[in-house]
């Protein structure tokens, strides 16, 4: 017979755990990574070499 997981259960602590450092981890990401301005995008190297007909 399945086990039945409830509050106390150590699964649904190490999940609570887990999802309470995935929610730190995302504060801290979109407080350390800027948004863009507008339409602001960047160009890889090759790109910049297609736009001046350059290699």
């Amino acid at each position: 017979m399945a086990e039945i997981i409830t509050k106390d259960s150590e699964e649904f602590k190490d999940l609570i755990g887990w999802i309470r450092r995935m929610g730190k981890a995302v504060e801290e990401a979109t407080a350390r990574i800027r948004p863009t301005i507008v339409d602001e995008h960047y160009l890889t190297g090759d790109d910049v070499c297609a736009m001046l007909h350059i290699s």
